[in-house]
């Protein structure tokens, strides 16, 4: 256990670099919620607060919250760190718990309208969580601590049943495993009322089944109260939070005419690993039980089934049908490639592209084989090349490391370091969330990582699913670029002794290097050489020093007053930032050590093609023009035949009905989308 605890302090340490012990609670509570969204809760804000007992007002404290998309589901997370451990008695445990009970207290009450500024890092998550205090059906408390809880037998509040305790120590810590978490199993013979009737078919290659049913509502919402988003893990939708708050239309629907819900929605859409049937040979059969069971497409109406339930409409739902269809992958080996399939299409009326940022999907399955592939440039005399590391799903890293450990005489894990970590070191580990920052921050967006690494990765999912990369060994290669100078950026920033927001400088400072030299800071001489260039790290540690105190105050940013830290995470503080620091001094070598040429994603050419058409083609629904004309115009190739054809004609169409026209392939799309943003760039029309 000790060198599990070293392990996790080691991980803190690269996260924050600081003695400070509230900056290394800030950045263990990170830790462990990275860990834990993998498949125990959903996107979460880290909020560091904490407040005194006032008057009747209980004391009141958090680290982080979490608030479900349909605002049904609250997570408050409240941490204790420490680099020795240290155990908790049953009081110590109690003390924390109530602190996080008395934050939802006083924000049910609506605490933060008289009792806290707009700036106060406590005030966002009291006024929503004020705003959802109706429709808040379960609030889980998790304790967060690097420490070991000696009692679980607690006296705590529940809230008359609104509230659930979880105690995430030291152990339960080191006994999880994301990676091979428990799946979802559904007995309907012994724990749902008996077997469900459905037809099946099985396709002509034997690579699937189908099995069409029809559940009782009530069922549905049995199945979601026990398992929550575990059953979600594959909807790329509710992975990117697009499902927005509860369904007014099926809320009505379930309310004034619940007999009619199956013929007016579209019901689930579901994957499984196995199921056991009774069947009678003739393609009817009883569903018996379903193992892995995940919706795929239906998260809402699922979600919406419960809340209404919740809210005391369970007669209603008697009634209620609810279609499903569920896929059931044979082949093992082929589950990681159909069920993203199965997802995307499923959810093709709201467009999900090839870029599913589950931990399976395809961009992170092949970012993890070049990361393997492709081993960094030998430095320092040393001539073993190393490898940076992408841990695809978490606790991939330490899972590798262990199993290639150094052991003693006694079977006992080596304190030297294996051939294994030698040539993987941990500061060379990149998770989906490194992704996500310093993509963020070299297109010019640190607001969006200073969101913090769950939500600047959805931001960054939703940025993909638009327009999807190409994963090869260069993106792959400029990435880690981005990660060294990211890490190069901390390191300068740690040399200074500064105090406090240091992620909002950091991802300041990496953009702001990466706007002024437009995108030209050169990342191959940086890969070359596992290193920052010598006029770079010196400028660096000029900007650290500068960004320093405006983010730090209140008053640093003109014309954007407020706490830096918080304001960090918004567009318009970001830009007025920019204005206000734009003329910073440029160290005159620096640009000598610049590349040619910007550095720039190059994304997958249809994705991009169609991403510019919905861009600009509103541009031209009035263009009275023929496209002949504009051509001439703008002197772009364009289709001779085509040419008398109206410009608005063509403005009117998707990119999807344009995929569509009948001898028009991917040539004469290039040519539209080519001379369309020609025309956008340079006539107002």
């Amino acid at each position: 256990m000790n060198d599990f605890f070293d392990g996790i302090h080691q991980e803190v340490m690269q996260k924050c670099n600081s003695q400070d012990p509230l900056v290394q609670e800030e950045a263990f509570t990170e830790w462990a919620l990275e860990m834990l969204s993998e498949d125990t809760i959903v996107a979460w804000d880290p909020c560091y607060h904490r407040a005194d007992s006032r008057g009747r007002e209980r004391a009141s404290g958090i680290n982080a919250w979490a608030l479900s998309a349909d605002g049904t589901r609250l997570d408050l997370f409240i941490s204790s760190y420490s680099a020795e451990i240290q155990e908790f008695l049953k009081q110590d445990v109690e003390r924390y718990f109530a602190l996080a009970t008395g934050f939802y207290l006083r924000a049910k009450k609506g605490f933060h309208v008289e009792g806290l500024t707009a700036d106060n890092v406590a005030f966002e998550p009291m006024r929503s969580v004020h705003e959802a205090r109706d429709t808040i059906t379960k609030l889980r408390i998790f304790f967060l601590t690097n420490g070991v809880v000696k009692s679980r037998n607690l006296d705590l509040e529940n809230l008359d049943g609104l509230i659930d305790h979880e105690i995430w120590d030291l152990q339960k810590i080191a006994d999880h495993k994301p990676s091979k978490k428990e799946v979802v199993k559904l007995d309907f013979e012994n724990e749902y009322g008996g077997p469900i009737p459905c037809v099946y078919v099985s396709d002509s290659m034997g690579e699937y089944r189908t099995f069409l049913a029809f559940f009782r509502a009530e069922v549905l919402v049995r199945i979601y109260e026990k398992y929550a988003h575990r059953l979600l893990e594959q909807n790329v939708r509710v992975f990117l939070q697009a499902t927005g708050s509860v369904n007014k239309g099926l809320q009505k629907t379930l309310s004034e005419e619940p007999s009619r819900f199956l013929a007016y929605n579209n019901g689930l859409c579901c994957t499984a690993a196995a199921v056991t049937v009774n069947d009678d040979g003739t393609g009817l059969a009883y569903l018996r039980t379903i193992t892995d069971f995940q919706i795929v497409n239906g998260g809402q109406t699922t979600s919406s089934l419960a809340f209404f339930n919740r809210k005391g409409n369970s007669e209603n739902l008697k009634k209620v049908r609810v279609q499903v269809k569920i896929t059931v992958i044979e082949d093992p080996e082929k589950v990681d490639e159909m069920v993203p399939l199965v997802s995307r299409y499923a959810n093709s009326q709201n467009k999900v592209s090839g870029a599913d940022f589950s931990a399976n999907g395809p961009f992170h399955r092949e970012l993890q084989k070049i990361s393997m592939e492709v081993p960094a440039p030998a430095q320092g005399g040393i001539l073993r090349p190393t490898i940076w590391y992408y841990e695809r799903a978490k606790g991939a890293y330490a899972d590798e490391k262990e199993k290639n450990a150094k052991k003693t005489g006694t079977g006992k894990t080596s304190k030297h370091k294996s051939d294994w970590e030698v040539r993987h070191p941990r500061r060379q580990k990149l998770t989906k969330t490194d992704v996500a920052k310093v993509e963020h921050c070299w297109a010019g967006n640190p607001h969006f990582t200073c969101l913090g690494s769950d939500k600047s990765f959805k931001k960054l999912a939703e940025q993909f699913e638009i327009r999807e990369p190409i994963v090869d060994s260069a993106y792959f290669k400029n990435l880690v670029s981005k990660a060294i100078l990211w890490n190069s950026i901390e390191d300068q920033f740690d040399s200074l002794k500064l105090v406090g927001v240091r992620s909002q400088v950091v991802a300041f400072t990496m953009a702001f290097l990466s706007i002024k030299s437009d995108r030209r800071i050169n990342l191959d001489w940086i890969w070359q050489n596992q290193r920052c260039q010598p006029v770079l790290l010196e400028f660096m540690l000029t900007l650290c020093k500068r960004f320093h105190p405006i983010i730090n105050t209140n008053e640093g940013v003109p014309g954007c007053p407020g706490n830096g830290a918080q304001l960090a995470k918004t567009e318009r503080y970001w830009k007025k930032f920019l204005e206000f620091t734009m003329n910073e001094a440029l160290p005159v070598e620096w640009p000598s050590e610049w590349a040619p040429v910007p550095y720039n994603i190059n994304y997958k050419t249809e994705d991009a093609l169609a991403s510019e058409w919905e861009r600009i083609r509103y541009m031209f629904v009035q263009d009275p023009r023929a496209m002949g004309a504009l051509a001439t115009a703008f002197q772009r190739p364009w289709i001779e035949k085509r040419k008398n054809e109206p410009v608005r004609g063509w403005a009117e169409k998707s990119w999807i009905e344009i995929e569509r026209l009948n001898g028009f392939g991917a040539q004469g799309r290039k040519k539209l989308v080519e001379l369309f943003s020609a025309a956008a760039g340079q006539v107002n029309v």
